[in-house]
């Protein structure tokens, strides 16, 4: 029973659109009552193995906690509610996931282990790699049809270490309701490691396997999303659209961050109901936004110095962050307010916050 688990690899440059692609099948498998789970591969912290895998698996166990937790609700107030899931312990030897304790947040919980410290590690303790397959399989074919949609983004930079579970889940054939969804950026892709576990291996002894390559936005493209943004027609459009591909490459990400620093800029104003520009203005103005980086750097320069300090201390913490830390070790940074109000400075770094999400540079997650 279920259904055969697939992979899919998912390849382009940054700002291509490779995560919006994938997230925008989060709420797809929230509907079908399945697991969306994501982990990201860190450059900055290559050295920590298994990271976007065991933050993944800490994404698991945060669903089933929630779903217990809901469960436990309704079941209080009517007990003929069906639980969907047997416990943990019933489906498999939680000593055979003792590998993922540790590494894995809230892994304890869900498998009954009070007290971690009074687990026995013996040497022939599962390792990692055993722990989180068993895991995974012990989840997906639990007799509910439960399905586990796993995200690993910057693939690029993964450890080895990670590079050998991912491989081991490649390569079970017989494994059931799990889609592995991995992307990674072109121009960076080792040699080495990540092609060659997609690619060179016998189709026989692994899951199906899907390649998707994003490339950037024609001219044609462009013109369609200017018409919708703008109510303008098409035709009216071809010179822009061909200025913006000459100046973006035609990078989903880079267009919008040019389109914003048009507008910021004054070169694509609103007047008198509609949308006007100066091609010539547009085309001279080479230090708009000919190197998006550089446009980034100047909207943050111009946030205000709050919202800077925010962000650095963000920018410490990886490519997620926790909203307490911020919280904790922002009002050290902060330029105005009463420091030592505590409601004050959340309150403050809320809208520090809504700020920079306004401007683009963060994003909110779906724990917050």
């Amino acid at each position: 029973s279920g259904h055969p688990s697939e992979v899919i690899l998912i390849r382009g440059e940054s700002g291509s659109g490779k995560t919006f692609l994938v997230e925008s099948m989060r709420q797809w498998v929230a509907d079908q009552h399945g697991y969306f789970i994501a982990g990201k591969f860190d450059q900055t912290d290559n050295s920590a193995p298994f990271s976007a895998l065991a933050e993944a698996l800490s994404d698991l166990c945060d669903l089933i906690n929630q779903e217990q937790s809901l469960r436990s609700e309704l079941e209080e107030s009517d007990h003929a509610v069906q639980r969907p899931h047997s416990e943990l312990s019933e489906r498999v030897d939680i000593k055979k996931l003792y590998g993922l304790v540790g590494l894995v947040n809230n892994f304890a919980s869900i498998a009954g282990v009070e007290d971690v410290n009074s687990i026995d590690f013996e040497e022939e303790t599962a390792s990692f790699k055993e722990s989180c397959i068993t895991f995974l399989q012990a989840v997906a074919n639990s007799g509910t049809e439960k399905q586990i949609l796993i995200f690993l983004d910057d693939l690029q930079y993964a450890d080895e270490k990670s590079l050998e579970v991912i491989d081991s889940i490649i390569e079970d054939k017989e494994s059931k309701n799990i889609l592995l969804a991995c992307s990674c950026r072109e121009s960076e892709i080792p040699v080495k490691g990540v092609i060659p576990m997609f690619c060179n291996k016998n189709d026989q002894f692994r899951l199906k396997m899907t390649q998707i390559t994003l490339r950037g936005l024609e001219v044609e493209s462009i013109k369609q999303l200017l018409s919708e943004m703008l109510k303008k027609e098409e035709s009216t459009l071809v010179r822009l659209s061909e200025v913006i591909l000459a100046k973006t490459d035609g990078n989903p990400y880079f267009v919008k961050k040019y389109l914003h620093s048009l507008r910021s800029e004054g070169y694509l104003r609103y007047v008198k109901s509609e949308w006007i520009w100066d091609i010539s203005s547009i085309t001279a103005g080479t230090n708009i936004s000919d190197n998006v980086v550089q446009s980034v750097e100047t909207n943050i320069l111009h946030l205000h110095p709050d919202v800077q300090s925010i962000l650095k201390i963000a920018s410490c913490l990886g490519f997620q962050f926790p909203r307490d830390v911020i919280d904790r070790f922002g009002r050290d940074y902060l330029v105005i307010g009463d420091r030592d109000n505590f409601a004050f400075v959340q309150s403050h770094v809320t809208r520090c916050l809504e700020v920079a999400i306004q401007e683009g540079i963060i994003e909110p997650t779906r724990n917050g």
